[in-house]
């Protein structure tokens, strides 16, 4: 392995006094209020064309997904199809109308519709609008189905239980698991810079990339652009504050703490990649996170930060031993805290025919459906008794088996997703970036 370097004392300094100028102290208070209430969606009606009545003797539910099941070249849509005809087999009294709504019109289209008393029964939902979806009154909670769970019970799925609480209410489950934090590699370059993998602490991981760095090829490279409301930092950076001992927010009283010493620590560290270590682009304000995949996918990037599920569309690079994952490195060297945030949830939505929905939902959870999702789709199941199935044991499982033990030991609430005004925070924290320079220009 190769020594590392000393880290170079050089660096424009960014203070929590400059941190708090971006936009005003005054106005914490207001935007990151994660506990207050929130305020009904318009009275619009949603693009999605209402269902017909049920069969003859059969309860129908409506269901939103952002793909028709059997959709041809699509494994999670013909997973989706087989788990709802298996549902379907097995409650013979329920009829299950699917509706495909965009991806990314989604919980929009939700609030619309739940404020026109025309929400569906059951839909899909990114956690990370399980907050503004429950405040805004547009899904319901799913305790009164818990009543009679066990510690135990609870204790069986693979993400930490309070992941979808929301102001103490359960707001559903999510659908698979993914592990957002996981530090995708080149182990071909990282090798012919004399380093058989990333270091886990922040100094000498520095250096690696630093002499990885050399013409077109980027050592790391984290998208900071607006356009895409820095999903990336916003789904796998809070585990370095959770690794310091803090959070972008206060979970408890709501405040923002992204300004404190671990926040001045971990911006500092990537101006220092820019304007210091010279690995990161400056062009990385303007970057959203589809550009540094295609950087990654090129071999011009070495090191990039993203979710499990990003594994299977780069598949074709493990062949090639030009893929690999590691944990995130931090400041302190010991494990980083697992995020699952960015991954699809399943919520009941308000006015559902709750016995039904509560069915299909638990459905969704279940070793059978469970199962089919791996197989087909290469999801990572929520389960651990799912896991006790011999196809989880299985050499082709090895590497997701290994993720879901990192997120066992080390997992953490993704408590990015209960913040309030989330994007307001993205491009709040998206202007911290290149304030540095801009003070240093001056």
């Amino acid at each position: 392995m190769k020594q590392q370097p000393p880290r170079s004392s050089k660096s424009v300094q960014v203070s929590r006094r400059e941190a708090l100028k971006v936009f005003g102290a005054g106005s914490l208070g207001l935007l990151l209020a994660s506990c207050a209430s929130g305020t009904p969606g318009p009275n619009l009606q949603t693009t999605a064309a209402p269902s017909t009545g049920g069969s003859s003797g059969k309860t129908q539910i409506r269901y939103w997904t952002f793909f028709g099941s059997g959709e041809p070249d699509n494994p999670r849509a013909q997973s989706q199809g087989m788990i709802l005809d298996a549902f379907r087999k097995a409650n013979p009294d329920i009829e299950v109308v699917e509706e495909v709504i965009p991806w990314n019109e989604l919980h929009t289209q939700l609030i619309q519709s739940a404020a026109a008393n025309r929400a569906p029964d059951v839909t899909r939902q990114l956690d990370q609008y399980v907050g503004l979806l429950a405040r805004s009154g547009a899904i319901i909670p799913v305790d009164e189905f818990l009543s009679g769970w066990s510690e135990d019970q609870k204790k069986d799925f693979v993400y930490p239980w309070e992941d979808t609480v929301i102001d103490g209410k359960k707001y559903g489950f999510r659908q698979s698991v993914r592990v957002a934090n996981l530090n995708f590699y080149r182990p071909d370059l990282f090798k012919e810079a004399g380093y058989d993998a990333p270091p886990l602490t922040v100094d000498a991981f520095t250096e690696a990339v630093k002499a990885i760095t050399k013409g077109p090829v980027v050592g790391f490279a984290m998208p900071f652009s607006k356009a895409d409301n820095i999903n990336r930092f916003m789904q796998t950076v809070p585990s370095l504050y959770w690794s310091l001992g803090s959070d972008l927010v206060d979970p408890i009283t709501g405040k923002s703490t992204f300004h404190g010493d671990a926040g001045v620590q971990i911006i500092q560290w990537f101006q220092d990649l820019v304007y210091v270590h010279k690995v990161m682009p400056v062009g990385v304000t303007t970057m959203d996170s589809e550009a540094v995949n295609q950087m990654f996918q090129a071999g011009t990037l070495t090191s990039n930060w993203h979710h499990s599920s990003q594994w299977s569309e780069w598949i074709s690079l493990a062949r090639e031993n030009k893929l690999a994952t590691t944990t995130l490195p931090n400041f302190s060297g010991g494990p980083t805290p697992a995020s699952t945030e960015g991954g699809w949830t399943l919520q009941m939505s308000k006015g559902a025919k709750k016995d039904a929905a509560g069915k299909l939902i638990e459905f969704f959870h279940s070793k059978e459906a469970e199962l089919m999702d791996a197989q087909v789709a290469g999801e990572l199941p929520t389960r651990q008794t799912t896991l006790q199935d011999p196809f989880f044991q299985t050499e082709d499982f090895a590497r997701p088996r290994a993720w879901l033990e990192y997120l066992r030991q080390n997992g953490h609430p993704a408590t990015t997703i209960k913040i309030e005004h989330r994007e307001e925070l993205a491009n709040i924290l998206a202007g911290l970036y290149p304030f540095a320079e801009s003070e240093r220009a001056e």
